[in-house]
């Protein structure tokens, strides 16, 4: 984990990174990304595509203490292709993350593993969290793959959650201890951390 001014948080892969995402850095591609339907249709924001300035405050209501929002880029352009949230419950050492990649052509990359992989080690190795949590609807097979190889162990359903394309759906949510973390965490020592 590097600091760069201003509070902002950096964390970078050989690939892609994750840095503390502010509301100058939400412009009207990334509002396109989450009004697709095609990109959205795992996301709860589908229900209700916000616009820039919404975004943007949205985006302004992560402290980088114990919320914390991250966009996701991609090394050799400094592109931002997505984002990554974390909001932890300090007094439970627990956080819940959420992630994306807006930009398809990144699609079927390591953007996304690599991504979460950045997240699971700044939260256990620097935050010093117990567990992290997450969940993924049904149909959203990439997100299911990543929590797997991820090595989170699915603890529960939720039947017909969410309602997407007019059907109900299942959402799973998994966990990962930080002592699993410690065990599955070599696999991705490609994806490369520099301190």
């Amino acid at each position: 984990m590097l600091m760069e001014g201003n509070n902002t948080l950096l964390l970078r892969g050989n690939a892609f990174y994750l840095k503390s995402l502010f509301p100058e850095d939400v412009a009207e591609n990334y509002i396109q990304w989450l009004k697709n339907p095609t990109i959205n249709e795992f996301l709860v924001v589908r229900q209700a595509p916000p616009t820039l300035e919404k975004q943007k405050h949205y985006v302004a209501s992560f402290d980088h203490r114990t919320n914390f929002i991250f966009g996701i880029y991609v090394n050799q352009q400094d592109q931002l292709i997505g984002s990554q949230t974390l909001r932890i419950c300090p007094k439970n050492k627990k956080g819940v993350f959420g992630y994306f990649v807006g930009d398809r052509q990144y699609w079927g990359t390591t953007a996304a593993l690599t991504s979460c992989y950045l997240l699971l080690e700044f939260a256990f190795m620097n935050l010093n969290l117990y567990r992290v949590e997450g969940g993924a609807l049904k149909n959203n097979i990439r997100s299911l793959f990543n929590f797997k190889k991820l090595g989170f162990t699915q603890e529960s359903v939720q039947r017909e959650a969410f309602l997407i394309n007019g059907s109900f759906t299942d959402c799973f949510y998994f966990g990962i201890l930080k002592k699993e973390w410690a065990m599955h965490r070599t696999k991705f020592l490609s994806f490369g951390i520099n301190e």
